[in-house]
């Protein structure tokens, strides 16, 4: 039995495409989706290369969600986030996942900026990610950062299924 490589191409492209629709109109990444695609990609390479193939995506699966656990635990992004990429990563093995990876934080970190600019909270968010690291080396200085007019603003919400879909496509066709 063989699949066409382009088949296979389509059917990944097809699954991001519905991923990054769905967390854009819901904020969610459905479990059925990512099930079905670590189903179909853990399937198909066991189908074309046996138990290497299966090894080989299984890897890619490991190696995808390893890699967004901290920042999900850290509650930077969802467990429809982790469970993306490492349905990438079944598709595409380890070291294409780790490129895609790659791909993601670059576009992900740029979107941040932008979005962060755009909605005018740059200076406040610079604040709070240095707040720690002065206070640990210049407790004397923190207050510096501190500003008490400072108000709590709900947290800036990105899309990170569309972020994964394009770093994954950039991994694809531009390599790293």
């Amino acid at each position: 039995m063989s699949v066409d490589p382009s088949l296979f191409d389509i059917v990944l492209v097809m699954l991001l495409v519905a991923a990054a629709l769905s967390d854009i109109s819901t904020r969610l990444i459905p479990n059925l989706l990512v099930g079905t695609g670590m189903v179909l990609a853990l399937g198909s390479h066991f189908a074309l290369s046996g138990v290497a193939g299966l090894v080989f995506s299984l890897k890619g699966l490991a190696l995808g969600m390893a890699l967004l656990i901290i920042p999900f635990f850290m509650g930077g992004m969802g467990a429809g986030d982790v469970k993306l990429l490492g349905m990438v990563g079944a598709f595409l093995g380890p070291d294409m996942v780790w490129n895609a990876f790659l791909w993601t934080a670059l576009i992900g970190g740029a979107a941040a900026l932008i979005y962060i600019t755009a909605s005018g909270r740059l200076l406040v968010t610079l604040k709070r990610l240095l707040r720690p690291l002065v206070s640990a080396f210049l407790p004397w200085a923190s207050q510096l950062l501190c500003d008490i007019r400072e108000k709590r603003e709900p947290a800036l919400y990105l899309p990170y299924g569309v972020i994964i879909s394009l770093g994954t496509l950039a991994a694809y066709w531009k390599g790293w």
